[in-house]
């Protein structure tokens, strides 16, 4: 069960964003918490207008954190998932 799981968020990984153009502007929404366990999180979100005119909204990650929450972690974790996605630029 856990390799089907796997392979499904791989495939849909790979193709959520096939219908961003080209130079799309992308809004992002960051959100971190921690769960009452003490477990740190750091939710994001895109938005973005598809090439067929269509407003989206998709999770890019969510992901555990650890370590210190200050800006440089949350940043690398940030740039990490944006490189994932090739939305860096």
């Amino acid at each position: 069960m856990r390799l089907l799981l796997t392979e499904h968020a791989t495939s849909i990984r790979s193709t959520m964003l096939n219908d961003l153009r080209p130079r799309t502007k992308v809004s992002l929404a960051l959100d971190a918490w921690s769960s009452p366990n003490h477990l740190a999180f750091l939710a994001m979100m895109a938005y973005y207008i598809n090439t067929s005119w269509e407003y989206k909204e998709i999770l890019l990650a969510f992901e555990p954190l650890e370590g210190c929450h200050s800006g440089k972690n949350l940043a690398a974790v940030v740039m990490n998932v944006l490189k994932e996605y090739e939305l860096e630029e």
